[in-house]
């Protein structure tokens, strides 16, 4: 049971009241389920504060609500996108604080939260993010797929496939990759037939400490006629169903496509590296897995049911439009957090992959991200473009492919 204040919080002022005053708040929290939650995390932050030492007049309010907002930055609509909701407790005779005192009053943060498609989502721009990968998690994908091969032409086109073509006239793809076949197809094989207009996937994984399927000068026989796909890791068996879910038919799989004994092979292919990556239709990046038999497709670390409280959204014309959520617990992982330290970033190949790379699905402990050489944009809702990912998007170019 929510009370009327929390019923009717108002998304589209930078400040509003709430409840009239500390006492009011304690009274409403007997019956308020968000209420409750406010009053407790506001005790806790007085008492932590330079407030702990001062006498409070109870009766004195009102409790201030303020919202925080991006301008510009987020791709959702033309309505400001609203972030967080901040509980403050001030009540020196019910007066707005200065600048200066917003930063020394007692306050709590609550993340909110609006589904895709319903009113709330053109205003708030988070996005709750499912325990387990699922069917929204692919057409998110799919969506970010179809927009970048729609809008970007600069990922559309190959730097690298003309820096080569006019270097050395040398074919461009992998000299091998793996046929998924569709999901009928239980068996897999590796093929050295592929012409340079067939699409693939390449997947960025770490080999760790476990056991991993490899192409050995001993296998490739067998592996060109048939690969079975229960001998593959998890990571591996993820990457397979990611292909097939995308519609593409071929995949390229480092231990699998460079014959691992083959020092002449190897040297030839791993100098292509950065072709094979940048010439893939997208880049599997399993961030979050420190071996092969972990996969892209676990469990996520999210948000618990307990920790969400349905709200009722009010629009900007002041009419009760379905609801969205507030997060009363502890916030999904920001990507810094989940992505800077992830296994794979402690790779050397690391780097190079998601540089050359020119789209790629990166696999992270709470969420799903879809980077381009264009925009980056978080299952969760975050939106970055392309000069606020890279400054100098040339730079890299630059870098690695110097005039």
């Amino acid at each position: 049971m929510l009370c009327q204040y929390c019923s009717n919080l108002d998304l589209y002022s930078e400040n509003s009241n709430h409840q009239p005053s500390l006492s009011a708040l304690k009274k409403s929290a007997e019956s308020c389920s968000l209420c409750k939650i406010i009053l407790d995390k506001l005790i806790r932050a007085r008492l932590s504060s330079m407030w702990n030492t001062q006498k409070v007049d109870e009766s004195k309010g009102p409790i201030i609500v303020s919202t925080a907002r991006i301008h510009g930055y987020f791709k959702f609509g033309e309505y400001r996108n609203v972030k967080w909701l901040t509980f403050y407790l001030y009540h020196p005779d019910g007066q707005s604080p200065t600048v200066e005192a917003w930063t020394t009053i007692p306050n709590t943060v609550f993340n909110i939260f609006a589904d895709c498609g319903t009113p709330a989502s053109l205003s708030i721009s988070n996005r709750l993010v499912s325990t387990t990968p699922n069917d929204d998690t692919f057409r998110f994908v799919e969506g970010c797929l179809v927009s970048c091969l729609r809008e970007h032409e600069q990922c559309r086109s190959s730097w690298v496939r003309s820096s080569v073509s006019r270097a050395t006239n040398a074919n461009i793809m992998p000299t091998r990759l793996i046929d998924v076949g569709d999901s009928k197809t239980s068996c897999l094989r590796l093929t050295e037939d592929c012409k340079s207009t067939d699409d693939y996937i390449a997947l960025s994984h770490c080999w760790g400490n476990s056991q991993i399927c490899k192409l050995t000068t001993l296998n490739i026989g067998a592996r060109l006629f048939r690969i079975d796909i229960e001998e593959f890791p998890r990571s591996f068996r993820n990457a397979v169903e990611i292909t097939r879910r995308l519609k593409i038919r071929y995949l390229w799989i480092d231990s699998l496509c460079i014959i691992q004994d083959d020092a002449e092979d190897w040297a030839h292919e791993s100098s292509m590296m950065g072709h094979v990556y940048h010439n893939a239709f997208l880049v599997i990046v399993a961030a979050a897995a420190e071996n092969s038999g972990i996969g892209c497709l676990f469990d996520r670390s999210t948000i618990e049911p307990s920790d969400l409280i349905s709200v009722p959204y009010i629009d900007p014309f002041g009419i009760r439009n379905g609801t969205f959520t507030v997060c009363v617990g502890v916030p999904q992982l920001t990507h810094e957090a989940a992505e800077d330290n992830s296994p794979l970033e402690t790779r050397a190949w690391a780097f190079q992959e998601r540089a050359f790379a020119r789209r790629k699905i990166i696999f992270t402990k709470s969420q799903v991200v879809f980077e381009c050489m264009v925009t980056r944009i978080e299952e969760r809702g975050e939106y970055w473009t392309e000069a606020q990912l890279w400054g100098n998007p040339g730079a890299i170019k630059e870098l690695l492919f110097p005039a």
